[in-house]
C-alpha cells in the first residue's frame, strides 16, 4: 500500500531485511565505527572473525553491509547436520556451470566422452580440475556442470576472496560443529576468510570444539540499540517519507523501541 506518498512505507522501515534507506552507523566506545573494525578484522588473513551480540542487535545487517553480496558465502548452523551437509550449502552458492566452445562432443556423463578440440583454453585446465562433469548438448555450445569437491570448494573461495559467513553455528549438530572448527582451523592457515555470527553466551562454541582457534580469534561486539541511533532511523525514514513528526513524538519512539 502506497499512502499517496512518493515512497512506501514498508521499503523505507523494514526490520527485518537490510535497511537499505535508514542504515545507521555506529561507533564503538567513541571510536571506531563497527563497519571499520569489521573490514579491518576481514583484510587480516588467519582471522576467525566472531561477531557477537543480542538478537536484533544487527550483527547480519553489518555484515551484509560490509561485505559485498558477491563475495558473502553464508549458511546457518540449522542447515549443518553433517559435514555433507556444510560443502553441499556452500557448492549451492558457487557457480555450477559454464558454456564452453567444443567440437565433435557427445553427450555424455562424469568427463569421459569429450572427442575432438575444446575451443577454449581455460576449460582444458577446469577439465582436469573437476570431479565429475556432465556435458549437455552435441552442438559447439555446450554447458559443462561442475560438480567440486571439498579442495576444490576451498580453492575456488580462496582465489575468488570470498567470506564465509556462518550464522547459529551452535544449532548445528554436534559432529558436524567439531567437523567444522578443524576444517577451519586448517583454511584460515591456508588464508580462508570466516565469520561466525552468534548470540553472545553462544560465540564461543567454534574455540570448545577446536581449542587451537583461540589464538585466531578476533571479537566484534555489538552494543545494545542507544536512543541517539535510533532517533536517527526515526528521523531518517519520516524524511523519507515527507512525513512531518514532532521532536518529543520522535523521541518516544527511539525510547520505547527495543533497544
Amino acid at each position: 500500500m502506497e499512502y499517496g506518498l512518493t515512497e512506501k512505507i514498508e521499503n523505507i522501515f523494514n526490520p527485518r531485511s537490510f535497511p537499505e534507506k535508514t542504515y545507521i552507523s555506529r561507533v564503538v566506545n567513541g571510536k571506531e565505527a563497527l563497519e571499520d573494525r569489521l573490514g579491518r578484522a576481514l583484510a587480516m588473513k588467519g582471522n576467525l572473525v566472531f561477531v557477537s551480540g543480542a538478537s536484533k542487535s544487527g550483527k547480519t545487517v553489518l555484515c551484509h553491509k560490509v561485505i559485498p553480496q558477491d563475495k558473502m558465502v553464508s549458511l546457518s548452523g540449522v542447515q549443518i547436520t553433517s559435514k555433507e551437509d556444510f560443502w553441499q550449502h556452500i557448492a549451492e552458492q558457487l557457480p555450477v556451470s559454464e558454456s564452453v566452445t567444443i567440437t565433435n562432443a557427445s553427450n555424455t556423463e562424469n568427463g569421459t566422452g569429450f572427442t575432438g578440440k575444446l575451443g577454449a583454453s581455460a576449460i582444458i585446465e577446469a577439465s582436469g580440475e573437476f570431479h565429475k562433469q556432465q556435458v549437455i548438448g552435441s552442438a559447439s555450445q555446450v554447458s559443462v556442470v561442475n560438480n567440486r569437491t571439498e579442495r576444490q570448494i576451498v580453492k575456488y573461495l580462496l582465489e575468488n576472496d570470498k567470506v564465509l559467513v556462518i550464522d547459529d553455528f551452535h544449532y548445528a549438530s554436534e559432529s558436524a560443529q567439531y567437523y567444522v572448527a578443524r576444517v577451519l582451523k586448517m583454511e584460515l592457515f591456508n588464508g580462508l576468510k570466516a565469520v561466525v555470527v552468534s548470540l553472545p553466551h553462544r560465540c564461543d562454541e567454534v574455540i570448545l570444539r577446536n581449542p587451537d582457534l583461540i589464538g585466531r580469534a578476533m571479537l566484534i561486539e555489538m552494543p545494545p540499540w542507544n536512543t541517539s541511533d535510533l532517533l536517527k532511523i526515526a528521523t531518517t525514514g519520516f524524511t523519507l517519507l515527507k512525513i512531518h513528526i514532532a521532536e518529543d513524538f520522535l523521541q518516544k519512539i527511539a525510547v520505547e523501541s527495543v533497544s
